[in-house]
């Protein structure tokens, strides 16, 4: 009898699991997109007063790429010395980098500094003028090239001490 109740039973628990985890994956992805509007996180509620308020956006100079550290596997492939350089995850439309990166290009410089990572490059970028052209050395497709790209300007967070900056 225990065998047959299970039989019948699991279809319906397979089903429910399955309603369980895109419960889930919703949930956590509305929640992550909660904070971003127009492309862009928005920063984290600060309480102030007992009033939670937002900090002022500010204007930055801003590249328009979502980065992370290369891994061992792209050094081993020979793309990236030593496991250094930021894998291109996303390349912002309308952003000054649109049109010449792509996702999956490697960056490993940028105006002959090694890029380890994505809070360098945040703050790297950070650092110029909106209108400085900027040397990215990129590998694409197994070969390396050099890359020119003028820096936009757009409103964004201040960047948290320790948090990864979000499209610099």
């Amino acid at each position: 009898m225990l065998g047959v109740s299970m039989k019948i039973h699991a279809p319906i628990y397979r089903r429910v699991s399955r309603l369980a985890a895109l419960v889930v994956a919703w949930v956590l992805v509305a929640g992550a997109s909660a904070q971003v509007r127009d492309g862009v996180p928005g920063p984290a509620l600060i309480e102030k007063d007992g009033a939670a308020e937002r900090p002022a956006l500010k204007e930055v100079p801003f590249l328009g790429v979502s980065t992370h550290r290369a891994d061992t596997e792209v050094a081993a492939k020979g793309k990236s010395a030593r496991g250094t350089g930021l894998v291109v995850e996303r390349v912002m439309v309308g952003s000054p980098a649109e049109g010449i990166l792509k996702p999956q290009d490697l960056l490993t410089r940028l105006d002959g500094e090694e890029l380890v990572d994505p809070r360098q490059l945040g703050v790297l970028i950070r650092s110029r003028a909106e209108g400085v052209e900027v040397a990215l050395t990129v590998v694409r497709a197994g070969k390396e090239q050099v890359v020119r790209v003028k820096l936009g300007r757009r409103a964004m967070p201040p960047l948290p001490e320790r948090a990864r900056p979000a499209l610099p």
